[in-house]
């Protein structure tokens, strides 16, 4: 609990320091792993967090880190899957779960209604994607098989296949 409150203040410092769409980007599905007098250890989500991280945010890491108590002679970075990540007690929407294929349902205002299930939380991730435009309503042709194909792998397993997934054609 202690690396969990202590590195929520890392992050209520770096949110300051940065651009929202920045922080949301880089920092928000961050977690503080390991600490001790040698190393800290950094959860993120997949490569290109990490890169971006160490690359541009490492130093901005390292003065916060410092600010708060916490020199380390090196910072790492662990990719963890979703899965091993520790639950958040805040109902955002990165505390949220959900099976890939299946979306949640909604109301007719479009917004999102909590899922059945353990938590209760809700998945208003959802809100600003128009819901007739899934996998399951794509027409799959001699054409787009191999988007669908790499479309549907994204979804199975975000952040490991074709990271980051770009397709490009007309109409």
């Amino acid at each position: 609990m202690q690396d969990d409150s202590l590195w929520q203040a890392v992050l209520g410092e770096i949110e300051l320091s940065v651009s929202h769409g920045n922080f949301v980007t880089w920092f928000k599905g961050t977690s503080l792993l390991k600490q001790s007098d040698e190393t800290i250890v950094i959860g993120v989500a997949n490569i290109f967090i990490k890169q971006q991280l160490e690359r541009k945010y490492g130093e901005l890491i390292a003065k916060t880190l410092a600010k708060n108590g916490l020199v380390a002679k090196q910072i790492d970075y662990k990719i963890i899957s979703s899965q091993s990540r520790k639950p958040n007690n805040s109902k955002t929407p990165e505390a949220t779960t959900q099976t890939p294929g299946k979306s949640p349902s909604t109301n007719n205002s479009g917004g999102a209604q909590p899922q059945s299930g353990n938590n209760g939380l809700t998945h208003s991730y959802r809100q600003g994607l128009n819901e007739r435009y899934t996998l399951d309503s794509f027409i799959v042709g001699d054409s787009n098989e191999l988007a669908f194909a790499a479309c549907q792998a994204v979804a199975a397993q975000p952040g490991t296949k074709y990271n980051p997934l770009f397709l490009y054609g007309g109409v």
